[in-house]
């Protein structure tokens, strides 16, 4: 996920089942510092 998706380990560490949308192939991955979700 590192490398493909360009994803930080924290990102990684965050993540949640509902938070892939498998008929879409996305990821929604929440930025906190910029205070908002990324797809």
């Amino acid at each position: 996920l590192f490398a493909i998706y360009g994803l930080r380990s924290s990102e990684v560490a965050r993540l949640r089942l509902e938070d892939i949308d498998w008929e879409n192939s996305r990821i929604s991955v929440y930025r906190p510092k910029q205070r908002k979700t990324q797809t």
